[in-house]
């Protein structure tokens, strides 16, 4: 089942915002989470376009909104989203500070890392409020650190909400409607906003003894798995991999794996990096999923408000996608 589209951790227009008095100064003194670890050594166990995009740096230079997309680019997601941790992530101190493990400052919030691009699973809906689209659409994965490079929050900013703005130092979301974003805090151990980076990621994939030969693909978490930090990347290799199929402990060749420390996993879930699940797509996929969303009648008479009524639909999948998986272990020693 889909989330509703009016999530509540989905912060929409915010008019007035409760004086946070108690934004309190988080002083000196131990902290409990470690800085994110440095990204590992990949360049041994890529080839061809994958070994092109590994920089110098050992990072990948990844994908991001295809050209001429009415989308948000990389930069003004950042943009956003910097305003967001600062503005308005006070507003879900405790959930955050929860999911985190420790008290977050939130004045120093700033975007840090590699924006990531989740590619959306869904084909867009027509005749729908455009609220489900970017529930459903492409995702900008942004993490933001505090001051001292720790990653705090992952903050989920909807490639689709075009209509956002940064005007005087606040978000500007007068000619939008809901489901622009979804915060969570982090972990300790995530080394990016979807918990595990594309390096590291590889790092997973090579264990399998055969070489990765693309890029790392961020592919959208299907909302049924409830949160877009869900996401996990798409690991291509040379060749057939022997794997164990964790349900029925069936053997299976594959050649490409699904990595992603959220998918399937509890929110905030302390899920570390060597814990981080191998999945591929399940034998049978669905044509899509069904969604719902709140219709409000053009007119109404009399006094009374008129009440919205519930629609049913389905989002279709993209052919090239799965959206259903199955968890595995790599036979070589996963």
């Amino acid at each position: 089942m889909s989330r509703a589209v009016r999530d509540p951790k989905r912060v929409r227009n915010a008019a007035v915002i409760a004086a946070c008095a108690a934004l309190y100064a988080c002083g000196a003194g131990d902290r409990s989470i470690e800085p994110s670890p440095p990204p590992p050594q990949v360049a041994g166990s890529v080839i061809g376009t994958a070994a092109a995009a590994l920089g110098a740096d050992g990072l990948f230079k990844l994908n991001g909104a295809p050209v001429g997309a009415n989308e948000l680019s990389s930069t003004r997601a950042s943009s956003i989203a910097e305003v967001w941790g600062r503005r308005y992530g006070p507003m879900l101190r405790s959930t955050l500070e929860r999911e985190h493990g420790e008290p977050i400052r939130f004045d120093e919030l700033h975007s840090c890392g590699r924006p990531l691009y989740a590619e959306s699973p869904f084909e867009a809906m027509k005749g729908v409020p455009e609220a489900l689209n970017r529930h459903l659409g492409p995702q900008w994965l942004i993490g933001l650190c505090e001051l001292d490079g720790r990653l705090a929050v992952s903050l989920a900013v909807s490639a689709l909400a075009t209509a956002v703005k940064v005007v005087n130092g606040d978000l500007d979301m007068a000619g939008s409607d809901g489901n622009e974003f979804f915060a969570m805090g982090v972990p300790g151990g995530w080394d990016s906003p979807v918990g595990i980076s594309p390096e590291r990621a590889v790092e997973r994939a090579a264990k399998s003894r055969r070489m990765i030969t693309a890029v790392p693909r961020l592919l959208a978490a299907s909302p049924s798995e409830g949160y877009p930090q869900g996401a996990r990347w798409e690991v291509v290799l040379d060749g057939e991999a022997e794997i164990v199929r964790n349900t029925d402990g069936r053997r299976l060749s594959r050649d490409r794996l699904y990595i992603g420390i959220g998918a399937g996993s509890p929110r905030g879930s302390a899920t570390s990096i060597a814990e981080a699940p191998s999945s591929v797509p399940a034998d049978s996929q669905p044509e899509g999923t069904p969604v719902w969303y709140l219709k409000y009648p053009e007119s109404a008479s009399g006094s009374e408000l008129p009440l919205p009524t519930a629609v049913a639909a389905v989002a279709h999948r993209r052919s090239e996608m799965p959206i259903r998986f199955d968890r595995v272990t790599l036979a070589e020693g996963d």
